[in-house]
């Protein structure tokens, strides 16, 4: 099991555990700034996972990087927007909607790395 975790502007560890994952993952979410984490693996694609924030959201790249492209959707609608940065300075938004428990987006995260498959206890829609 291999996976590239990349963040903020050019920063890239490739761990070979789950536990090397989490241990990154742990460090990324104390920064305490909602911010997009991408985690690649070889013929999965990459799942992006945001950490720092009290909500987390998934959004899905196939390896081949052609569409479709899904996102989480959650079970919490609110009419206010859930933002978070890319590449370290760059703020975006989903609707609140598309959110989901950091637990279980850490979950899904693992299960990627572990399986290489996006995580079907996960309920996604096209993005």
């Amino acid at each position: 099991m291999r996976a590239i975790v990349e963040w903020g502007v050019e920063h890239q560890k490739l761990v070979e555990s789950v536990e090397a994952l989490d241990e990154v993952l742990d460090a990324l979410a104390a920064q305490g700034e909602a911010q997009i984490v991408q985690v690649t693996r070889d013929e999965a694609g990459t799942l992006g996972i945001v950490l720092g924030a009290p909500r987390s959201f998934l959004h899905h790249v196939p390896v081949h990087l052609q569409p479709p492209y899904f996102a989480s959707r959650g079970e919490q609608a609110r009419e206010e927007m859930f933002e978070f940065f890319i590449a370290g300075s760059a703020r975006t938004e989903v609707p609140w909607i598309a959110t989901i428990p950091v637990e279980t987006a850490r979950a899904a995260v693992r299960a990627f790395v572990e399986n290489g498959e996006r995580p079907a206890e996960i309920a996604w829609v096209e993005a």
